[in-house]
């Protein structure tokens, strides 16, 4: 239902949870009960991750992250982290425990660049084999950067007069 939404709906107005009834519930006046709808983020199962059952130990170790930040019962291998309410700030909570427990060179972006579980295991397997080899390019190109930038900015100190007057802030003595 999400993926048919996404074709004719901003991504803001999808919603981000659903909660299946078998009949809405009504007040005495025949209207609809708000009060005893369920809320739904919360009527999600409870327990284990449901979809994550019988992955691997990654999968459940970043399930139970976002459980802990969303505060929601149950996460699927292929719920976005934004659809079950993530935010700027929650991404960042879920990168603080990823890079504590799990995924030590876990940037950021990557919770950007894969919003599913099953994304971000994805790279954080693939992220494992080359990130020696990518610090190493980025402590090389930080060197190179710093030496360079100081000789260009010792090469473009104008000679001569300032291109603009110049004068004192309290005007001449004159």
């Amino acid at each position: 239902m999400r993926a048919a939404l996404r074709g004719v709906l901003p991504d803001h107005a999808v919603p981000t949870a659903y909660v299946l009834l078998d009949a809405l519930p009504l007040t005495p006046n025949h209207k609809i009960d708000r009060a005893a709808l369920p809320d739904p983020l919360t009527a999600r199962e409870t327990g284990p991750a449901a979809g994550a059952r019988g992955a691997g130990p990654l999968e459940r170790a970043v399930a139970e992250a976002w459980r802990e930040v969303l505060g929601t019962g149950a996460v699927a291998l292929d719920d976005n982290f934004f659809d079950l309410g993530g935010t700027s700030l929650r991404v960042a909570a879920v990168h603080e425990r990823l890079t504590r427990t799990v995924a030590p060179g876990l940037r950021m972006t990557d919770l950007y660049r894969a919003p599913t579980i099953r994304s971000l295991v994805r790279l954080i397997g693939s992220g494992r084999e080359d990130s020696a080899a990518a610090a190493a390019r980025g402590a090389r190109r930080r060197t190179a950067a710093r030496g360079g930038a100081r000789r260009a900015a010792a090469r473009t100190r104008p000679a001569g007069p300032p291109p603009h007057p110049q004068q004192p802030a309290g005007g001449t003595s004159d």
